[in-house]
């Protein structure tokens, strides 16, 4: 692994159930605040879950980032979520980050990989991390 990217804290803004065939897929919205790259950031992101049968979750998400400085960038994400004993989710999952912002762009070309920690009221913590 490498540096550091990004560190963030998020709370769940929204669910919705979109679908119950098959398998159970719910969508999932939220809002954040944290620091990449030394840039302090707003971030907006919408995930699906889509519950698997060994009890794991598979995701998808896409997402906003918007610096105080006029930075912004926009990311997909994929990543794989396990329920903890308390009933929060412990992701982890890689990003792929895309910006035209001086202070960003060169994530654009970077591999990330994310570990988050979301509680059962929707509180994420998470951090972004470089792979070389």
């Amino acid at each position: 692994m490498g540096e550091k990217i990004a560190e963030e804290t998020n709370k769940t803004t929204g669910q919705r159930v979109l679908s119950v065939d098959g398998s159970t897929i719910v969508e999932t919205s939220a809002k954040g605040i944290g620091t990449m790259l030394g840039v302090q950031y707003q971030s907006l992101v919408t995930y699906t879950g889509k519950m698997l049968e060994n009890g794991t979750i598979a995701g998808n998400g896409i997402g906003l980032m918007m610096g105080k400085g006029g930075e912004h960038a926009t990311f997909t994400a994929k990543g794989v979520g396990k329920f903890d004993q308390k009933g929060g989710i412990s992701w982890r999952g890689m990003f792929h980050i895309q910006s035209t912002h001086a202070k960003w762009s060169r994530l654009t070309s970077v591999a990330t990989v994310f570990e988050y920690e979301v509680d059962p009221e929707g509180n994420g913590k998470g951090i972004l991390t470089e792979v070389k």
